[in-house]
């Protein structure tokens, strides 16, 4: 039924829906809508649920590694240098990843990928059960898991284009991003209190069976023919194109320079297990909690946001909720009790999920459709977790935790409001 025009376009103001869309509407296609249509399809859920145990098994075994590599080593450098430094491997990989899944399918990069990642946890679980562990062995091991990781999420993002139609995409999107706060909330948790109960080599057992069912979901993943297109260039110049498109659109130059530097303020994942343990005095089951609770906020962030179905000023958005991220930032550096850096966790949750949900969205809506499955590989490999670990680490050992939250709050603000300002794409960006 069609809307009269006063609601169109009260809906139109509240960011809700286009005018011009409104009058197309026929059914209401949000987060109740579009998305409950994208689960009834088999593949699609089994899909989900392949990312949802990835994502699971992905955060788990970041808190697991943190808290072990600690306890080897009782060095804040080493726990941000096993989970950082293998994140270097994702600025090759990733766009590897993406080569191969323009040249072949999704299906096929994905199964390489997740076999690799239960390998490689089956090796460390094998290693610390057996005692014979060492911190080169985290780190050589990290560094395959992380690498291969970059490979997965450029796949998984087309794969998601691949399985449901363009006018499904924000709310498939959206349960994806849902199924990764869940993990957060999930896969944090599960591995403190498994490890404060039972000690590491359950709770890296776990994993393994986590990866493990992770593959095994992709069989019913349908698989596709290699695109037709994919031996008329070389892998290399397609790789130059893509990074002159960048290098002269200047408001994705802008888009992926916000998504880089997003390693500073999300250098609190390496601070945690200081923080919690030296400054609050707490074990690894709240360290655990509190991240849980970060990804808390995270998902109610993604949630209200697949409800509203869109939001208006996207541009405006980013630099509020970058603005709100480092106030909470702030609130970390001072904090001295459990309550307050739990709620700026949460606050920050939703803020990430707020930021990101709109960064993905405008370089999928203003990106040419032939530029972007290269620009998403350089996106993954620019904003990819990994280097927040490295970057936090050696700027908390030079300048210490309370000095590197303060850092990063001022240079992730400022930069945003230097890209708002000086891109006019971002101001008009609806």
């Amino acid at each position: 039924m069609v809307l009269p025009a006063f609601l169109q376009h009260a809906t139109a103001r509240l960011g809700l829906t286009h005018p011009a869309q409104a009058k197309a509407e026929k059914k209401p296609s949000g987060f109740g809508g579009a998305a409950a249509e994208a689960l009834r399809d088999s593949a699609f859920r089994y899909f989900w649920g392949s990312i949802a145990l990835t994502q699971l098994a992905n955060q788990m075994r970041v808190m697991v590694i943190a808290w072990l590599v600690l306890d080897m080593t009782n060095s804040q450098l080493w726990v941000g240098l096993v989970n950082g430094l293998p994140g270097i491997a994702i600025a090759v990989l990733g766009l590897l990843g993406g080569v191969l899944v323009d040249r072949s399918h999704p299906k096929e990069v994905l199964l390489g990928v997740r076999f690799t990642m239960a390998t490689a946890a089956f090796l460390t679980a094998f290693l610390v059960t057996a005692g014979i562990i060492h911190v080169w062995h985290l780190l050589a091991l990290t560094f395959v898991a992380y690498g291969v990781n970059g490979m997965d999420a450029v796949a998984s993002q087309v794969g998601v284009r691949n399985l449901v139609s363009r006018e499904r995409l924000l709310s498939a999107l959206s349960l994806t991003r849902v199924a990764n706060n869940i993990s957060q909330i999930v896969g944090p948790a599960l591995g403190g209190v498994v490890m404060a109960w039972l000690g590491p080599s359950p709770a890296l057992w776990i994993l393994v069976a986590a990866f493990a069912l992770a593959l095994a979901a992709l069989l019913r993943f349908p698989g596709g023919k290699p695109n037709p297109n994919s031996k008329n260039t070389s892998v290399a110049r397609d790789l130059i194109m893509g990074f002159r498109y960048v290098g002269r659109t200047q408001h994705v130059r802008w888009l992926l320079i916000l998504g880089g530097i997003c390693i500073l303020p999300a250098s609190f994942h390496p601070l945690m297990p200081s923080h919690i343990r030296d400054t609050l005095h707490l074990g690894p089951d709240s360290l655990g909690l509190i991240i849980g609770i970060y990804g808390a906020g995270g998902l109610i962030g993604s949630v209200v946001l697949s409800v509203r179905k869109d939001v208006s000023r996207k541009g405006f958005a980013m630099v509020w909720s970058a603005l709100v991220w480092s106030l909470c930032l702030a609130g970390l550096a001072f904090s001295r009790s459990f309550y307050l850096s739990a709620a700026c966790m949460f606050v920050i949750g939703i803020m990430w999920s707020v930021w990101m949900n709109n960064l993905n969205t405008l370089l999928q809506t203003t990106v040419p459709t032939d530029m972007q499955g290269r620009v998403v590989a350089i996106n993954k490999i620019f904003s990819q977790g990994g280097m927040t670990w490295l970057v936090g680490g050696l700027l908390a050992a030079a300048i210490g935790p309370k000095a590197t939250f303060l850092l990063a709050a001022a240079v992730f603000v400022w930069l945003h409001l230097t890209a708002y300002w000086r891109t006019p794409e971002l101001r008009r960006a609806d």
